[in-house]
């Protein structure tokens, strides 16, 4: 029994992978996911710049997907 199958694709696991990987509705639906603390630590982290939440998580999250190439 082979457990590390080479058939296997990587899980990518967080914003920075999907946001590098330029997979936007990974991102939109992995942002929607998240709560404020959660979403502005993983952005931030990933060196995205965001705009404050008061306009919107929505709007938030098209400002992040917008600086993705």
């Amino acid at each position: 029994m082979d457990l590390f199958s080479q058939d296997s694709t990587p899980t990518i696991r967080g914003f920075a992978e999907l946001a590098e990987a330029g997979n936007k509705k990974g991102v939109i639906d992995y942002l929607r996911a998240l709560s404020q603390t959660e979403f502005n630590q993983e952005v931030l982290v990933a060196g995205f710049s965001m705009i404050g939440f008061h306009h919107g998580k929505s709007k938030v999250i098209e400002h992040v997907v917008n600086q993705m190439n």
